[in-house]
């Protein structure tokens, strides 16, 4: 269980990426880097922070960050983006319109290079300048003299994206988790249990990113910090380049090596791969590959260009992957829909597309995946599912399975409450599996960002909080069914009330169909209860006995706070929502008439001329039309809004509630509806629910009686 939560019933989160171009970005990094992150941490550090590919990366996962870098500038721009980013969009807006006249750029360098000595006084404009010379300078370079004079000469760009709006906001957003700070490494205090990630100006590399360099005593002076943040107690993870004086400085520290390509480099032909090492005080438990044979290469090859294509959306065909690579088009013909397909999404005339492979499969996870056959199900319907997504998925489906036999077991007595346990397990195993194919932390965490435990294990989201990150503000029938179904369970848990059955029957029903279709909808056909289903759970019938003892008992004193939950519930909901098939599904049986007796579940016989002997044994039938009683009424939840607009006050469902039980205007649920005022209200028989008219409006809308009523009330 990892992650933090988004709302998934909405508009996925845009991923955030670095709003600057920055010398030794991490992008082809991270999976690396997410595949070994400690199993739990507190804060997370990154004091060489940069463009913020890492940070922008981790956002999800982690709860409070503190960012810190020494170029004052780029600190600058975080804490603007993060405070006013509607500003500072209007100034880039401003820069990038007069960008084409002649000698803009060099005006405005000379304008950022003057704010310097300055301090930079102005923040909004310096962090403004800054991204404008950002992207429009050389290659994306940031690079001053020994007087801290940015001195980047003009990039060739004719009209250079000087900025995404929905990314500098997403940015905004994810700045909330963090602290941001000028300082120099060494002055962060990180507590035990925190994880620091450093990126330090990498050795034998490029090393104008601020005044005086870094150079050996640097990466020497940055060692006895590590040392210091581990022996206190941190986890800390450094990325640096492949050279022998990192490997002797830290070959005390678990060291793993990766290839990722280079990309600011003042040479086209320059952007090649290039070896770095991955520095670690703790054991990730992963394993790396014991003989690099030309199999392995090609795969991790592969890997690489399907990032690349990933990065750029490009779609490309089976053709220029295997020539890239150096496989044949025969080799990798059925990778699609075998090997790849957990990223690979196919379009028309045999291209495809790399999506979700960045950040969700390290190079070891994605060799592993590629390379071992024993990992893809002999069922070839089964979907392939991570072990844990599958073992809540498997637990959310036996569990409803369980919930319907206790449903349906004749005789069974207490089949509404049973039936509610067993489908609040399936639903929130569901929604677990859904969060943990997702990658989104479902854990309840303390104010120290903390898991919180329970007979040590995380505390999980139970199903009320499942349905809130799922839905967010969201209404839908559904989601009503969902939490209808939890106040229920809540309500009746450890009580003993058979009578409840039939008058929940239509939302229970509604509660296993939604929860089939959901299943179906997020992992697929294969997993869903098809034909278990067949029998629908309650029917109405025409031997009437049962039920109507049932009513009788549900009349009873011990059920008034159950009839009182039911109609304010139902009330409040809406007529729309109401009738929703997946709010309640209701199912009525209709009798089967057959020629003979013995072949009908009632026999009917029509006589002209009965006589008295046979009029003993039979049941005279008479035709009965019945009008619509709701033509023209009002739910509860109309009358209280219409109620509301007319006095200008508040007056909820639940003020209507109180209002017709002090006037007596109708019977509770299961009693005699013959006992209405139908100058107010009247019984629906089709919808076996009551309804009101114009003239209850009316009676509420008069002052003394509302006054009246309130005073009552209290």
């Amino acid at each position: 269980m990892k992650r933090s939560a988004r709302k998934l019933g909405g508009k996925p989160k845009k991923q955030v990426s670095p709003f600057v171009k920055w010398a030794g970005g991490k992008r082809y990094l991270i999976p690396e880097i997410i595949a070994r992150l400690p199993s739990s941490f507190g804060t997370y550090h990154e004091p060489f922070v940069g463009g913020g590919a890492v940070f922008f990366a981790l956002v999800d996962k982690i709860d409070k960050a503190v960012l810190s870098d020494t170029n004052t500038e780029l600190m600058l721009a975080y804490e603007v983006i993060r405070d006013d980013p509607e500003a500072l969009m209007e100034q880039l807006d401003t820069h990038k319109k007069a960008h084409d006249r002649e000698g803009y750029y060099y005006r405005v360098r000379e304008q950022r290079n003057v704010a310097w000595g300055g301090g930079f006084a102005d923040k909004l404009a310096s962090a403004a300048r800054f991204i404008y010379l950002n992207k429009t300078g050389y290659n994306g370079l940031y690079r001053v003299n020994s007087r801290g004079e940015f001195n980047v000469p003009e990039g060739r760009y004719k009209d250079p994206a000087i900025y995404n709006r929905e990314n500098i906001l997403a940015i905004s957003e994810a700045l909330e988790k963090a602290t941001l700070e000028t300082r120099d490494f060494a002055d962060i205090d990180p507590e035990p249990g925190d994880f620091i990630y450093c990126d330090p100006p990498y050795d034998d590399t490029f090393n104008s990113y601020a005044v005086g360099g870094f150079g050996e005593a640097g990466q020497r002076r940055l060692k006895a910090c590590m040392d210091r943040w581990r022996d206190k107690g941190c986890h800390v993870l450094l990325s640096n380049s492949d050279t022998d004086f990192i490997r002797d400085l830290y070959a005390d520290y678990r060291i793993v090596e990766v290839e990722v390509p280079r990309y600011i480099n003042s040479k086209a032909d320059g952007r090649n791969e290039t070896t770095e090492l991955l520095v670690m005080s703790y054991d990730t438990r992963i394993h790396t590959m014991a003989k690099r044979t030309k199999s392995y290469e090609r795969t991790e090859k592969s890997y690489h260009v399907f990032l690349e294509y990933e990065r750029t959306g490009e779609p490309f065909s089976l053709k220029e992957i295997a020539e890239k690579v150096g496989w044949s088009v025969g080799t990798v013909r059925t990778y699609p829909s075998k090997k790849w397909r957990s990223f690979l999404t196919s379009l028309p005339y045999g291209k495809f597309k790399v999506h979700g492979l960045a950040g969700n499969y390290s190079l070891d996870e994605y060799v592993r995946l590629v390379s071992q056959t024993d990992r893809l199900s002999k069922d070839p319907k089964k979907p392939f599912l991570d072990i844990e997504v599958e073992r809540l998925v498997i637990k959310a489906r036996e569990s409803a399975m369980l919930a319907l036999d206790i449903y349906n077991r004749p005789a069974t007595l207490f089949r509404t409450e049973g039936f509610l346990v067993m489908m609040v397990i399936a639903w929130r195993s569901l929604f677990h599996a859904i969060f943990e194919r997702e990658k989104i932390d479902y854990c309840y965490r303390n104010d120290d960002g903390t898991q919180q435990m329970i007979d040590g294990e995380p505390k999980a989201w139970d199903l009320a909080e499942c349905v809130k990150q799922y839905w967010g503000d969201k209404t839908t029938p559904e989601k009503k069914n969902l939490e209808f179904a939890i106040a229920l369970r809540n309500k009746i848990e450890h009580r003993y009330v058979p009578a409840l059955d039939p008058h929940v029957a239509g939302e229970c029903q509604s509660l296993l169909l939604n929860f089939d279709e959901r299943l179906t909808r997020e992992f697929g056909s294969y997993f869903a209860l098809r034909e278990s289903l067949a029998m629908p759970l309650q029917t109405s019938s025409i031997r009437e006995g049962a039920q109507m003892e049932a009513i009788k008992k549900f009349q009873g004193e011990q059920y008034d706070e159950l009839k009182d939950f039911l109609d304010e519930y139902r009330g409040a909901i809406g007529d729309d929502i109401y009738a929703d098939p997946t709010y309640s599904f209701r199912v009525y049986l209709i009798p089967r008439i057959g020629n003979h007796e013995s072949s009908s579940d009632m026999a009917v016989e029509f006589v002209k001329d009965p006589t008295p002997e046979l009029m003993k044994n039979i049941v005279a039938i008479k035709e009965k039309q019945v009008p619509v009683s709701n033509k023209g009424g009002l739910k509860p939840s109309k009358v209280a809004s219409l109620v509301a607009e007319r006095i200008g006050k508040r007056f909820t469902v639940h003020n209507h509630t109180q209002a017709w039980k002090m006037y007596d205007v109708r019977p509770s649920s299961g009693q005699d509806p013959a006992s209405c005022k139908t100058e107010y209200c009247r019984f629906d028989e089709v919808h076996n629910d009551y309804i009101y008219t114009d003239a209850w409006v009316k009676f509420l809308d008069e002052y003394d009686r509302l006054i009246n009523y309130r005073h009552k009330e209290r």
